[in-house]
């Protein structure tokens, strides 16, 4: 059985303390310790950590007031990577446990696998995008085609009359073959743009 005491931070309460970590302002030297380790794309592990050395390591007075309230014991921070890309990092603490190397293994496989899927989410909103893109080109082509290729049609229609008052046999026969052909492709390219 798992016992909570109430010095640590649970439910609803250490929802609140996570999204004020989240929102705490970084100082200069909390964004160059993150911008290095995102550059080094490496796991940083603490296995055991107190406010002290908190302190010690950051400056901004939020961001140490929402990690003192959450008790930190352990913390690790793993980098959100996919094909040499920087996506992000994740993020863990305890204030129950301390993290070990083992732990760290398996969340670098969970890291890498979120990776992949924010990757595959990205690419896949990207290809969304160049469908829509590629379905307006498309409309806006084939409602710029539909009045050319009416007035083709009542051209051939047109001509097809005159054909029909009366013209030499051997006149009317090549406009008709060729009056047959056009209207085809008229066809064809109305057929297209449906």
């Amino acid at each position: 059985m798992v016992e909570f005491s109430r010095s640590i931070p649970c439910g609803a309460e250490l929802m609140n303390l996570a999204e004020d970590f989240r929102r705490a302002s970084w100082g200069a030297r909390e964004r160059t310790w993150a911008m290095s380790l995102l550059k080094g794309q490496k796991t940083y592990l603490v296995s055991h950590t107190n406010m002290e050395s908190l302190r010690q390591q950051f400056e901004s007075p939020e961001l140490l007031k929402a990690m003192e309230a959450m008790k930190i014991r352990s913390y690790i921070v793993l980098p959100l990577t996919v094909r040499d890309q920087i996506l992000g990092s994740l993020y863990l603490i305890s204030s129950t446990r301390s993290f070990t190397e083992d732990d760290a293994a398996f969340l670098e496989e969970i890291a890498r696998r979120t990776s992949i899927s924010l990757d595959n989410a990205r690419l896949f909103q990207k290809q969304e995008e160049a469908v829509r893109s590629r379905e307006d080109v498309v409309q806006i082509v084939s409602h710029d085609l539909k009045n050319p290729l009416f007035a083709i049609q009542m051209g051939v229609e047109i001509m097809h009359h005159i054909l029909d008052s009366g013209l030499s046999t051997s006149t009317e026969q090549a406009l008709r073959t060729r009056l047959e052909g056009i209207a085809r492709a008229n066809d064809q390219a109305v057929e297209l743009i449906r």
